[in-house]
């Protein structure tokens, strides 16, 4: 489900739409923020930049962050992320960056054997780091892609 939001420059004739992506099925968020934000300038012929909101280890179904530490957090982490990049018509193979904030950087090592298993070559660029988390989250990732030109309604 795509949500339409227009935004016009004043300095420029184009017209670029800005549209919140939502995953069906999940609850609208508590805070000012959106999943996934496709950014479209000039569709059919060029594609959009899907930016997709830091993502931790939280379970929609169940409605709070899951157990099991930094290995079924990156799990959960991606598996949200892939069903943004769907929703907004993408898939995993049109990411082209990630951030990913550790709370331990000690967890490199299992983040990355998990999110190894979400890609494939050429993998997306990557930055991580360890910092303080909302909440007591072990990671938090966030992610950029190309995506296709929404279909008009």
């Amino acid at each position: 489900m795509l949500a339409l939001l227009l935004a016009a420059s004043s300095s420029s004739p184009a017209v670029i739409q800005k549209i919140a992506v939502q995953v069906p099925g999940w609850p609208d968020l508590p805070y000012p923020f959106s999943e996934g934000i496709l950014s479209c300038a000039a569709c059919p012929d060029v594609p959009c930049t899907l930016k997709i909101s830091g993502n931790q280890g939280y379970d929609h179904a169940a409605g709070h962050l899951v157990t099991g530490g930094i290995v079924n957090e990156t799990a959960y982490a991606l598996a949200n992320i892939k069903s943004i990049a769907e929703a907004a018509g993408a898939k995993m193979d049109d990411l082209i960056s990630c951030v990913v904030w550790l709370a331990n950087i000690t967890d490199f090592g299992a983040m990355n054997a998990v999110y190894t298993t979400f890609f494939t070559k050429p993998y997306p660029t990557r930055t991580t780091t360890a910092v303080a988390l909302a909440g007591s989250a072990a990671v938090e990732i966030t992610c950029e892609a190309v995506a296709p030109c929404p279909r008009p309604p």
